[in-house]
């Protein structure tokens, strides 16, 4: 038992080089053989008594997707759970589709207003098509065709005639131009009805333009104007669209082909007054010479 006890306290006070293995004292830091450098016991128990950290790991935490609508403004699973509405955007369209209307449909009407007019002349004259009126004279009816293209097989200073009333159908036509305006019209002197008559009208030069058409609004001007010449109980009466508006119930002269000195043109026209009412529809052609 003194062996062992011996033993045991010799050896707690030396210990061997790690190295080269030769004894050395407890606590020796090098040895003195090979230099190597030494851990005290005191270290050592030191190293074996340090644990490992004690590191507290988190559980993961579920990650939540993000919500699914159902079409009632709730989610799966979240029934009944209000979400923000989103704003339609159909007002807003609404709203569009009713300013570009607004837009469009006034050009669209101005467009076919002008479309409708045509090419008629600003002008107080006005250029109006030629009326298909009937006209009752108490003993027949006569309905005017509207204005046909020109032809011109006319010899110059002869004129087609329907005159309601009357069995003529030809007569006489005129053309002459005195100091800037023209005079054109149609007579005829061996008339059933009357002792010879004359339907005429007076045109300034910038209006006497081929195609040109003017209503009773454009002949009651100044210097452009319709005429009724008719010989009444051997009285040659003077009867004219300034003067006598009210007798002259419509009248219209078309300038229908106009080559130099030359003209065709047609008056349509329904006078009715005290002595006589009758229509009229006439086509000359004449020289100025």
């Amino acid at each position: 038992m003194d062996n062992t006890a011996n033993y045991q306290n010799n050896t707690q006070n030396f210990k061997f080089c790690r190295k080269c293995g030769r004894k050395l004292l407890a606590d020796a830091e090098f040895c003195d053989s090979c230099g190597t450098r030494q851990i005290s016991t005191k270290t050592a128990d030191i190293a074996e008594t340090v644990s490992e950290p004690d590191v507290q790991y988190s559980t993961p935490q579920p990650v939540t997707p993000p919500p699914v609508y159902n079409g009632n403004n709730t989610t799966a699973g979240n029934a009944g759970v209000q979400y923000p509405q989103k704003k339609s955007k159909a007002p807003l369209i609404i709203g569009i589709c009713v300013g570009v209307l607004l837009v469009i449909v006034p050009i669209i009407v101005t467009v076919l207003v002008v479309l409708s007019l045509g090419g008629k002349d600003s002008q107080s004259f006005g250029e109006v098509s030629a009326p298909a009126t009937s006209y009752n004279n108490g003993n027949s009816q006569n309905t005017l065709p509207e204005t046909s293209a020109p032809v011109t097989d006319l010899k110059p200073g002869t004129a087609e005639i329907n005159r309601s009333g009357s069995s003529e159908t030809s007569g006489n036509s005129f053309l002459a131009h005195d100091d800037g305006v023209y005079l054109l019209g149609i007579s005829n002197v061996n008339d059933s009805v009357t002792d010879g008559y004359a339907i005429s009208a007076m045109i300034p030069d910038s209006y006497f333009v081929e195609g040109k058409q003017f209503d009773k609004t454009a002949l009651s001007l100044s210097n452009c104007y319709g005429e009724y010449y008719v010989m009444e109980n051997g009285v040659n009466n003077v009867y004219t669209t300034k003067d006598n508006p009210e007798m002259f119930v419509y009248m219209t002269v078309t300038l229908l082909k106009i080559s130099g000195n030359s003209a065709e043109f047609k008056i349509e026209a329904a006078i009715s007054y005290e002595q006589e009412e009758f229509t009229f529809e006439g086509r000359g052609y004449s020289v100025d010479s």
